[in-house]
């Protein structure tokens, strides 16, 4: 079941919704309700999947006991649960890396990869390593399987800290403003995802799709490709997260923010305060740190940061890939904390006026958009012909169609996979354009809700604020604003009713 399916908008989550307020005098039997609705949600997709989430629960649940500053229990809880996420979604990659050194013939098959299972499992040895620190142990296991499995976040995140969602469980219940709240949350990433990165996806999978076919795209439509995908990506996952947000307030429970408009970054650094904010947290507190953090000199300091991104790259996937993405972007932070040293000893003016600012940005998406073309490839080789199309290895070629168009333009060793491919991507150039814009320019669903929704705590980590924004838009009760999200509602569902392809691209990581 997805959030975007039609059983999920019209059959379970208002049947959730009517049973809890049936029930509302009793918190116990509404927290149990949660949870049966959580467990059902996900056993839609996988009975067997459901059996393997309990399971860690249940023993994670039990390990949590006795693990308060007991290093051995801790050290065995972790080693389970890298076990079975190891087994479950690295074991083929492993398998296929060994095969080359072990003699004989290996015969194996690569295993489905549990719905889910990297924001399940790393939630819980989150909750491990607080309860060893020092933090209470919860003692009560509907509360403890609620926050693993509760269904706005158990698929695709965001990735959420025990010690900040287990007290809100006291106040959970339903009421006309969070209802009202909620909603409109879930609208805008219902938006975000359907409208927007769906329609983008055709594009950016017709690119990527011909280079794994061999076929070579152009200078012009490999960078289309990518943009489109840079977008499709953010609003893909962005969109999940605002589900999860609204959907969590629905019941009175706060989320964290997990982006915060990361495209308006003007540094690697910053990016990664905006982008995908509590996987950064959870790295930084619970990889970086224990490593060493910085406290051992700058060497050490630089090679825990590339370590720590490393393993971020090979959380999102069994493939090298992934690691050379993380890898990358582990030197982009390096680099971009030499040159912020070197910039501070030496008291540079010039890093503060706008000019630099916007030359940074431009930078910092050139780079982004370059890790994410092997981010996106099923392979090097795939990579290796979007990187030498991007960089013009193929020969600086638009289609022949704009010829006309550009009677002066040169054209050297074309090679465009389809004589006409780039006339057929004008037809998504309106929605790209207005995409861009949209990152840029319009409010997050933090700032648009400032007024009502606070994200202030632990995982307020970015340095964006509403002023930043050149549209100041701020959501409140209002007819217009109803008119608007009721237009947005009947544009998704006929969307929906279109039977256009649908995916969550976090899904898969």
């Amino acid at each position: 079941m997805l959030f975007n399916s039609l059983e999920f908008i019209i059959i379970f989550l208002p049947a959730l919704c009517a049973s809890l307020y049936l029930f509302r005098k009793n918190n116990r039997t509404v927290l149990l309700l949660l949870l049966s609705g959580s467990l059902a949600f996900y056993a839609y997709h996988s009975v067997n999947d459901l059996l393997l989430m309990v399971t860690s629960i249940l023993v994670n649940f039990f390990i949590g006991q006795y693990v308060r500053n007991n290093k051995r229990v801790l050290t065995l809880a972790i080693l389970f649960n890298v076990a079975v996420i190891s087994y479950f979604k690295y074991s083929f990659f492993i398998l296929q890396n060994l095969k080359a050194f072990i003699p004989g013939t290996l015969i194996f098959a690569e295993i489905a990869l549990p719905l889910g299972i990297s924001f399940f499992t790393f939630q819980q040895i989150a909750y491990l390593v607080d309860t060893y620190h020092g933090n209470n142990p919860e003692k009560n296991i509907v509360n403890y399987a609620l926050l693993v499995s509760f269904f706005p976040h158990s698929i695709a995140g965001p990735l959420v800290q025990y010690k900040e969602i287990s007290p809100q469980f006291e106040k959970v219940g339903l009421s006309v403003e969070n209802i009202v709240i909620g909603g409109t949350i879930f609208i805008i990433g219902l938006f975000k995802k359907i409208i927007i990165a769906d329609g983008l996806a055709p594009c950016a999978n017709s690119v990527f799709d011909a280079a794994s076919n061999g076929l070579i795209p152009s200078f012009a439509e490999s960078w289309f490709g990518v943009i489109c995908y840079t977008l499709q990506l953010y609003f893909d996952f962005s969109g999940y997260s605002d589900m999860a947000v609204g959907l969590a307030k629905i019941f009175n429970i706060s989320f964290p923010l997990n982006f915060d408009s990361p495209y308006t970054s003007t540094s690697i650094i910053d990016f990664w305060r905006r982008w995908h904010i509590t996987l950064s947290i959870f790295l930084r507190d619970y990889v970086y740190k224990p490593l060493g953090g910085n406290r051992d000199g700058l060497f050490m300091k630089h090679r825990n940061l590339l370590v720590t991104m490393l393993i971020g790259g090979l959380w999102h996937g069994a493939n090298w890939t992934f690691i050379f993405w993380g890898g990358l972007h582990g030197f982009y932070l390096v680099v971009n904390h030499l040159w912020r040293a070197y910039c501070k000893k030496r008291n540079l003016e010039f890093v503060k006026k706008k000019t630099y600012l916007a030359i940074c940005w431009f930078f910092t998406m050139f780079a982004v958009m370059v890790a994410w073309v092997v981010f996106r490839s099923q392979n090097f080789t795939v990579a290796t012909i979007m990187y030498k199309s991007m960089f013009g290895s193929y020969g600086l070629s638009i289609s022949p169609v704009l010829k006309g168009v550009v009677p002066n333009f040169f054209f050297f060793n074309y090679k465009g996979f389809f004589a006409n491919q780039l006339f057929y991507f004008w037809d998504y150039l309106p929605l790209m354009l207005s995409s861009i814009f949209s990152c840029l320019f319009f409010p997050n669903i933090k700032d648009f809700l400032r007024n009502h929704v606070s994200f202030n705590g632990h995982y307020n980590t970015s340095t964006n604020t509403p002023s930043k924004r050149l549209i100041r838009l701020v959501w409140k009760p209002s007819i217009p604003y109803a008119v608007i999200l009721s237009v947005m509602s009947v544009w998704i569902m006929l969307a929906l009713l279109s039977h256009r392809k649908i995916e969550f691209l976090y899904f898969n990581f």
